[in-house]
């Protein structure tokens, strides 16, 4: 089964084309463009989960990426599950106007054999190659092998013209920067997708404007159990979704599931930001160990930057 999956998964010696990405500022300013002149369009990021998903082939087995996309999704998913998502997520980043990837793995040429050898070699060479985070100098091969993947992905996938790559942490550095909280000040009313209500209520309260909130179960893969997201939770919020007008803004923290909300969100005229983990810092839930790279707190600490409360005037 092993050698099945390494065969379906043979990256090439050297990237395409080298790809820029643009900064936090000039994010900020594209977005805060679109917004003033309601303009529909939609940002997504790509991490070592959409990894996982963007490589899977029809036919592999391999019960590590099965068990991962479970802790995703749902024990309940499949083959058909899976390649379904699959699509719709392509579908986002193809139609995505801002695209954040890992900047550690792109531009980057992986030698095709690697996934002959055995993993441990495997490991070893690809830790030698990819310019990994402090904080994942240890990660075991199944982790690795999601980033291989991602990077696959990135260097053979065929992106619009149009697309603006930035940075995979975009939304920490927009929110850091207090830039997402200036897209909510002055709004009628955004809508949101996570499954914090707390953080609804917490929007509502500190800006005084509504908020079209939708909740989808906690799909984090830091997160045992709980309901199940996709499919059936997924087909009816993305049936359920209405912007109330063009150009509103919708925060989206909804894993795998949230880049197609984005992208249902600009086809009906809306705004849609795949904020992620951001929604979990706003209201200090520490879900991600990306503080310790980034700021100089421990993983398990939201750096006092990131809350919300502390990114405006306005008090909760």
């Amino acid at each position: 089964m092993l050698e099945k999956f390494k065969r379906l998964l043979k990256v090439k010696t050297e990237s395409k084309s080298t790809l820029q990405l643009v900064d936090c500022d000039t994010i900020a300013k594209e977005i805060s463009s679109k917004i003033k002149a309601k303009i529909p369009m939609s940002l997504i990021r790509l991490g070592d989960g959409e990894g996982a998903l963007l490589s899977w082939k029809k036919g592999m087995q391999n019960s590590h990426y099965q068990v991962h996309l479970q802790r995703h999704l749902g024990s309940h998913i499949n083959e058909v599950n899976i390649q379904q998502l699959q699509t719709l997520v392509v579908r986002a980043i193809d139609n995505s106007d801002i695209l954040g990837v890992r900047d550690d793995i792109i531009n980057i040429g992986f030698q095709q054999d690697l996934y002959d050898h055995d993993p441990d070699t495997f490991l070893n060479e690809f830790k030698k190659v990819f310019p990994l985070r402090n904080v994942e100098k240890d990660l075991n091969y199944h982790s690795a092998f999601r980033l291989a993947g991602l990077h696959h992905f990135v260097d053979i996938h065929t992106f619009s013209k149009n697309t603006t790559f930035t940075s995979a942490w975009i939304h920490f550095e927009l929110s850091a920067a207090r830039h997402l909280v200036s897209f909510i000040e002055g709004q009628k009313s955004i809508g949101l997708i996570s499954s914090k209500p707390q953080l609804a209520s917490a929007i509502e309260r500190m800006f005084n404007i509504p908020v079209d909130f939708y909740h989808p179960p906690n799909d984090s893969p830091f997160v045992e159990g709980g309901p199940i997201h996709f499919p059936d939770q997924f087909n009816k919020i993305l049936t359920s979704l209405k912007v109330q007008e063009r150009g509103q803004v919708f925060l989206v923290g909804a894993g795998l599931c949230g880049k197609v909300y984005c992208d249902r969100i600009k086809s009906l005229g809306g705004i849609g930001l795949d904020i992620g983990a951001v929604c979990d810092a706003w209201i200090n839930e520490a879900s991600r160990p990306v503080y310790k790279h980034h700021y100089d707190t421990p993983g398990n600490t939201v750096p006092e930057i990131l809350l919300l409360r502390n990114q405006t005037d306005k008090k909760l």
